[in-house]
């Protein structure tokens, strides 16, 4: 492993932001485009790309949901096939004060842990994986807005049956 990439001392948090990504040199600003997030932490976060990105580079990287955009400078770029990458930015604001991160601040999102995972309840298979979810339940009453739950996920990768638990808090959201 690359020195740099050893050397975190954050948690990553392994969840697909949709967002905005540009250089900060008005140079390269065709290079402006949407992708996603593949992990973020309180200091950093890696984003897909379909541009090669130098080390040093300068970036913006900007929620599509309108939350502030914050910059960042390219500590590594990995090349995953020919037009893609992930590039990994260190913040240089305090802090990245997206919603997402307040939500998990402070909890412990692995929630399977108590939990026998070595079989699928659907299939019987034990190749099951665990992801951080955003999930959007729509109620059947149409007026009113979504609930957003964030939980963790488990998918079997041979039947891509899923389950997961409503946390209380959220629960009680939607049941009003």
């Amino acid at each position: 492993m690359h020195n740099r990439l050893a050397g975190r001392r954050e948690r990553r948090l392994p969840v697909l932001v949709a967002v905005n990504l540009a250089p900060l040199e008005p140079v390269n600003r065709e290079r402006h485009e949407r992708t996603y997030t593949d992990n973020i932490s309180p200091h950093g976060a890696r984003v897909r790309s379909t541009y090669a990105w130098k080390l040093g580079d300068l970036a913006e990287i900007t929620p599509v949901r309108g939350e502030p955009p914050v910059r960042g400078e390219v500590v590594y770029c990995q090349q995953l096939d020919n037009d893609r990458f992930f590039v990994g930015l260190k913040v240089r604001e305090s802090r990245i004060p997206w919603s997402i991160l307040q939500r998990f601040d402070g909890i412990d999102i692995v929630k399977f842990d108590d939990i026998d995972i070595a079989k699928c309840k659907f299939c019987g298979s034990d190749k099951q994986e665990k992801f951080t979810a955003e999930i959007a339940i729509h109620l059947s009453d149409i007026d009113k807005p979504h609930v957003s739950v964030f939980t963790e996920l488990l998918v079997c990768q041979r039947c891509g049956k899923a389950e997961f638990t409503i946390p209380e808090d959220q629960l009680r959201l939607l049941m009003k």
